[in-house]
């Protein structure tokens, strides 16, 4: 039988809550980053109420992880994040010159190899 997601899920809540205490934030840090109140944070990560993907995917971004790590249980095709997606993930938050720079920086150390 298929798993669904629930009004609250606790597997969702508890890896938020992991996530976040790995990166040292607190649940308002959390709430104050993603736009929502402390109590909203506070009720995910109990399992008494679920979010909207749009706030999951929020929530995944300041912890800088893919929505997939969140949401593992639920997706078929879990591909674990590495090390380089992180990166990848931080590298296109910056100005395009930036990107430039490390892409290019990044070549010559390769080039160095």
């Amino acid at each position: 039988m298929k798993e669904h997601i629930k009004k609250g899920d606790v597997k969702i809540g508890s890896r938020v809550r992991e996530l976040r205490e790995i990166r040292g934030m607190t649940q308002k840090m959390l709430a104050d980053k993603v736009m929502v109140s402390g109590s909203c944070i506070t009720r995910l990560e109990s399992g008494e109420t679920i979010m909207s993907i749009f706030s999951l995917i929020k929530i995944a971004d300041v912890l800088d992880v893919g929505i997939e790590k969140i949401l593992k249980d639920y997706t078929r095709y879990e591909q674990p994040a590495t090390e380089l997606d992180r990166l990848v993930r931080r590298i296109k938050k910056l100005p395009l010159e930036k990107q430039k720079k490390i892409i290019s920086a990044m070549e010559q150390v390769i080039d160095l190899l």
